[in-house]
């Protein structure tokens, strides 16, 4: 995102986060995860549903 700002070019971070998000969006809090390549947060399996909840309700919002 700083970059964006660095090179002045107007709405790539937007461009960044809308492919970030669709890549993300349908996707189980699991194979987000590995997309992604992120290792366990040490979240029960609830608090992941709650958090994919959460961000079910942000998108909707949007």
């Amino acid at each position: 995102m700083q970059g964006a700002s660095a090179l002045g070019i107007n709405g790539l971070s937007d461009l960044c986060a809308q492919k970030t998000a669709d890549a993300v969006k349908g996707r189980t809090v699991q194979e987000v995860k590995q997309l992604l390549g992120i290792v366990d947060v040490g979240m029960t399996p609830d608090e992941e549903l709650q958090l994919q909840h959460d961000n079910e309700v942000t998108v909707c919002l949007r």
